[in-house]
């Protein structure tokens, strides 16, 4: 279909921009559907990419799998619903060992119902009769019987309510979301509701990129900001005024990036073994967050030793992204024993220490360097 060719061309230069390797959520299905309550429903994903990642799927029932690996194009997870009802199923990013989360997220509906089973065979319905006329009382223009008035108006638009059934697509700022389901009708609005970081309710509306009776393509602003990761919802409405139920789905948020400074890092302890001792130095630009210089002064007796300790928290859904640490010495006997480059990625609150030794006359120093990553617009302190 045309629509779908260029909605897929659309979603296909989103993910020509990423990288090639890089793992992203973008369908997932269901089957049987319906299904019966306590029959075991297969729930299929796919996914772009090739990087083996962390996902998860969220049932609609309240429940939720573990977070698993994604090594192949799809993978699929079991579930039994014991209840009657129509359940949205989500597949999300999670943290799972030492794998980076899936991108992107994916949605579908199920129906479970119960059989009606039992004795006696179907019941078909016959073709509908195209009478009565269809034409106002007096009215001399033409006859227009059922089917013929259902090929000038989208009579499903008229007689359902539109509801959405299903995503695809990039949901974050700026992403290209096809929105699937049925009784669309003439081109209207989609309207997203989410929380900000304060959990005030916030609206906003999605730019129209293609309308049909049963798919949907949307962008989300790109100026989106100043929210966390969450489960938002959106509302159709049709050019009739009608409204779809809202419809849930996982929201991600843009993320940015802030290299931290002195004032930023809690000094715990510091130690004052040697004759000149400092965690705190001064903080011009460019210098490190951490600090720590330690020295003995000619004359000294023998070597001092020490541990000194820091903490770096952060809030809102910000966490270190990035770590370095070096360390100095003036002599062979010096030595620092602190992290290693990288330790404290993906937390959001760090403690590191540094036990060090320094002999009579000479210096040691350490310097951490420290980066963190969290949703754009939300302070990470």
């Amino acid at each position: 279909m045309r629509v779908l060719h260029r909605l897929s061309l659309s979603l296909a230069m989103v993910l020509v921009a990423g990288s090639a390797n890089a793992a992203s959520l973008v369908s997932v299905t269901a089957a049987p559907d319906p299904a019966a309550p306590n029959q075991q429903v297969t729930i299929t994903a796919t996914k772009s990419g090739t990087q083996n990642c962390g996902w998860k799927v969220i049932y609609g029932d309240g429940g939720s799998s573990a977070p698993m690996g994604f090594p192949d194009p799809t993978k699929n997870a079991l579930h039994t619903y014991t209840a009657n009802g129509t359940y949205t199923i989500q597949v999300t990013g999670a943290s799972h060992g030492n794998k980076p989360n899936c991108t992107g997220s994916a949605s579908t509906q199920i129906v479970v119902e119960t059989s009606n089973g039992g004795g006696g065979g179907t019941v078909q319905i016959g073709p509908a009769v195209d009478r009565p006329v269809l034409k106002p009382k007096g009215d001399p223009g033409p006859e227009f019987g059922l089917t013929e008035l259902c090929q000038k108006v989208d009579c499903g638009a008229l007689t359902y309510l539109p509801k959405v059934e299903g995503h695809f697509g990039f949901t974050k700022p700026g992403g290209v979301v096809a929105f699937k389901g049925r009784g669309f009708g003439s081109a209207g609005k989609m309207t997203l509701t989410y929380k900000d970081w304060k959990n005030a309710t916030k609206t906003a509306d999605l730019e129209i990129l293609e309308w049909t009776t049963g798919m949907v393509g949307t962008k989300i602003p790109a100026s989106l900001q100043g929210f966390q990761d969450q489960t938002a919802s959106v509302v159709l409405t049709n050019s009739l005024g009608k409204k779809s139920p809202a419809y849930a789905f996982a929201l991600h948020p843009t993320l940015d990036s802030v290299d931290l400074s002195r004032n930023d890092v809690r000094i715990v302890h510091c130690d004052d073994d040697a004759n000149l001792n400092a965690c705190d130095m001064l903080d011009n630009p460019g210098d490190p967050p951490i600090p720590g210089f330690h020295m003995n002064k000619i004359g000294a007796i023998g070597d001092d030793q020490g541990t000194d300790k820091y903490e770096i928290k952060v809030k809102n859904g910000w966490v270190i992204s990035w770590t370095r640490t070096d360390k100095w010495g003036t002599s062979s006997n010096e030595w620092v024993n602190g992290p290693s480059n990288g330790a404290g990625v993906g937390l959001a609150t760090w403690t590191p220490s540094y036990t060090w030794n320094v002999s009579p006359a000479d210096k040691v120093w350490y310097s951490t360097w420290i980066t963190v990553e969290g949703p754009r617009g939300v302070p990470f302190k």
